[in-house]
């Protein structure tokens, strides 16, 4: 499972003595599509550190439907609140790419984290990341276009997958980008004869990275250099270009 565990961004920063302890209390799960990690308003008994795979977490909107607030791959951790004593979920992370990820209980998990200082500074970088980023996608819902928050979308999940082929449907895009499905597909002609992605029925691909990132908004842009400045830039493209 070590060799695994480098494939989620904070686990290989983890001193390795302290990782070896936090893996012999941990299990590889595979993870199918639209398995729910964590549930709203339940309680957190795992925390995630996924190695593939693409994972959402929604909250509730006005109309009683959900909306993406925040995305979570190979970069981060799922359940993360249980590390600041919050063991009610606020959102659901639900897997919209399938994957596998290490998982660990929950009172396991708090053990370790607070026995290394290391690892305590780690994960609370990443809380400050996660916290950046769903600022930043709130503050980008409301200012930006929906063609420079489409391009966004992409970018940020092909960096979490490491991949340019993104297995996710319109009907998906539309409700991770609260918007109808008609909106999003006339997006997606736009990028497409524009000669940045390609689509087809359940997969979109990049075949422009540099154009599309001319059509985003700055907020992609910041949100990974802010990744990159807490967590390590080298680390980040080594498991983007895998």
């Amino acid at each position: 499972m070590s060799t695994r565990a480098g494939e989620n961004r904070i686990l290989a920063a983890v001193p390795p003595d302290e990782l070896g302890r936090l893996l012999a209390r941990a299990t590889l799960v595979k993870l199918d599509f639209r398995s729910i990690l964590v549930k709203r308003g339940g309680t957190i008994r795992h925390v995630f550190f996924p190695v593939s795979g693409l994972y959402s977490l929604l909250a509730p909107a006005a109309n009683t439907d959900t909306v993406e607030v925040g995305t979570v791959g190979r970069e981060g951790i799922i359940g993360i609140s249980v590390h600041l004593g919050v063991d009610t979920a606020y959102t659901t992370a639900i897997a919209q790419v399938p994957g596998e990820a290490i998982r660990i209980d929950a009172d396991a998990f708090r053990s370790e984290v607070t026995r290394c200082q290391a690892v305590t500074a780690l994960v609370g970088r990443y809380i400050h990341a996660l916290y950046v980023q769903t600022v930043q996608w709130v503050a980008c819902n409301r200012l930006h276009s929906l063609e420079e928050r489409f391009a966004r979308w992409l970018l940020a999940s092909a960096d979490t997958l490491g991949s340019e082929s993104l297995p996710l449907t319109h009907d998906f895009l539309a409700k991770m980008l609260g918007v109808r499905r008609p909106s999003v597909t006339l997006a997606a002609g736009a990028l497409q004869r524009a000669g940045l992605i390609e689509s087809s029925r359940g997969m979109l691909r990049i075949v422009n990275r540099e154009g599309l990132e001319g059509i985003s908004c700055d907020c992609y842009r910041l949100v990974r250099g802010h990744y990159d400045d807490l967590l390590g830039a080298s680390q980040n493209h080594s498991l983007t270009n895998q």
